[in-house]
C-alpha cells in the first residue's frame, strides 16, 4: 500500500511536469488568443473535451467549436470557465 502511494505521487508529479513541458512545446508558437488559451487550459488540466464540457456545464460540441475558433465563449461561459479553473478574471479577454 505504501509503495503504491509513493509510486502514484511520483507518477502524478511526472505527468504534471511532462504535460507542462509538452504544452510549452506545443503552444509556444501558436497565436495567443482565446481559442488557444482554452485548448491549452484543457490540455494542462488533463481533460478531454467531454470532461472539460462537464466541468463548465457545456456540451462537448460547444467546447470543440471554441477550440476550433468557430465560436467564442459567451460571457456566462467565460465566467463558468474562470470559476471552474480558478483563473484570473481577464484570462479569456
Amino acid at each position: 500500500m505504501y509503495k503504491s502511494a509513493i509510486f502514484r505521487s511520483v507518477f502524478e508529479l511526472f505527468t504534471v511536469n511532462y504535460r507542462e513541458f509538452s504544452a510549452n512545446a506545443i503552444f509556444n508558437d501558436l497565436e495567443d488568443n482565446i481559442t488557444n488559451r482554452i485548448r491549452k487550459l484543457r490540455y494542462l488540466s488533463g481533460l478531454s473535451q467531454i470532461e472539460f464540457g462537464k466541468k463548465v456545464n457545456r456540451k462537448v460540441i460547444t467546447v470543440g467549436q471554441w477550440e476550433r475558433g468557430i465560436f467564442n465563449p459567451s460571457l456566462p461561459s467565460k465566467r463558468k470557465i474562470i470559476k471552474a479553473f480558478n483563473l484570473p478574471k481577464n484570462y479569456l479577454d
